[in-house]
């Protein structure tokens, strides 16, 4: 691969270029990621790149142990590191590398350049593939380069180019669901690429492992895996008392293979796609009481809490537990959307909301509407929900 490209990461770290070619781990501030609250694992070969916010810093280079054979972590090595602080983790990604002359692609008729004039053909595009496809593809930030599709006058496909930096970037692309698996994306795509190598461009890709027509599209222009990593995004500026705790010598982990981020197929996985458990905390009541907190993503979030009860082996469903007093909060996680209005569900695609539950059995997990979810195992309670206050009802 070219000097360009470890170049390119290196900066992205603030760490020396020769370093990616070397077993170890490197643990530091961002720089390329510099404001985002959270933290990328990036695996190239044998060299495992940490980075994350500085207050960060110390705490995971305190339970990181050097290895020459470092791997990502999986979801029990980051509770780990992050304790109540683990907001949600994406990935493994993908991230690929191609050099000028590797890239393979053929011309087509049905390819060209996007302008003005076909912006009334982008936006029908736009409605048919719906919001969630289009913001998932992130080609609403690919403006430069754009190319299309066409198929008797109307867009099936749409690539562009997405900046990381001002030499560096990557292709974004989104096809309609009834013309997936017959090649356009890769043509909108090589289209695009062409584009950005006469302009001089370094050419990246991301996205992830779990896409693998994305992947396939990019290992059929000459792609190769450059690096593979996972992000977190996490709930605080800083570790929190009980990460602290953990820290020093007697702690360090030996990261494992990734294993437990891969994409399932078991109802459970299915749910949790849908709903994350943020944390379980127990709480301080007259009888056996715990805080839950979770994000739901693309569901009837106030259908959902109207439902979530937990089994109770030889008891009649009528007798099981429910979620009650639930608090809608904003995306941090440190305040309800409306104090006045903390129970009323807000509206849009995710919500974060925390809620009580009695007589809970870590050990099972949560039934909801849209599936069984497994619980994270408890810990004390972040400050940042401090303002829960527990009522008995």
């Amino acid at each position: 691969m070219s000097q360009r490209h470890d170049e390119f990461w290196a900066g992205f770290f603030g760490i020396a270029a020769a370093d990616l070619g070397e077993a170890g781990v490197s643990v530091g501030s961002h720089v390329g990621l510099d404001g985002y609250r959270g933290v990328w694992f990036f695996l190239r070969g044998r060299r495992l790149v940490v980075s994350a916010p500085r207050p960060w810093v110390p705490h995971i280079r305190g339970l990181l142990a050097p290895t020459p054979n470092p791997t990502l972590p999986d979801q029990k090595a980051l509770h780990e590191i992050f304790g109540s602080s683990l907001e949600r983790s994406i990935g493994p990604a993908f991230q690929g590398a191609l050099e000028a002359a590797q890239l393979r692609t053929t011309t087509s008729r049905h390819v060209r350049a996007l302008t003005e004039a076909d912006s009334d053909a982008v936006s029908a595009f736009r409605d048919l593939c719906g919001v969630e496809d289009w913001e998932d593809s992130a080609i609403e930030k690919a403006q430069l380069l754009r190319c299309g599709y066409f198929d008797k006058g109307r867009v099936v496909s749409i690539a562009g180019f997405r900046h990381w930096s001002s030499a560096a970037g990557d292709p974004c692309v989104l096809t309609l669901p009834a013309y997936r698996g017959r090649g356009h994306a890769k043509e909108v795509v090589g289209s695009v690429l062409a584009a950005a190598i006469a302009q001089g461009h370094l050419l990246l890709y991301q996205t992830l492992e779990a896409n693998v027509a994305a992947v396939h599209v990019a290992l059929g222009l000459g792609y190769v895996r450059y690096a593979n990593h996972i992000a977190v995004r996490l709930a605080t500026e800083e570790p929190p008392n009980e990460a602290l705790q953990r820290t020093g010598p007697s702690a360090t982990l030996s990261v494992p293979p990734l294993n437990a981020l891969c994409v399932g197929q078991t109802g459970v996985e299915d749910a949790m796609r849908k709903i994350e458990i943020v944390g379980v905390h127990p709480v301080d009541a007259p009888e056996p009481c715990h805080l839950i907190e979770m994000i739901a993503s693309d569901t009837d979030i106030e259908s959902l809490m109207g439902e979530i009860t937990q089994e109770v082996p030889g008891e009649q469903r009528d007798n099981w537990q429910a979620a009650y007093d639930e608090h809608y909060l904003d995306a941090s996680g440190s305040a309800v959307l409306d104090p006045e209005y903390a129970g009323q569900a807000p509206a849009g695609r995710e919500a974060r909301v925390a809620f009580f539950f009695h007589y809970l059995d870590v050990e099972r997990p949560l039934l909801t509407a849209a599936g069984p979810v497994a619980l994270a195992r408890p810990t004390t309670r972040p400050d940042r929900l401090a303002f829960m206050a527990y009522e008995e009802h």
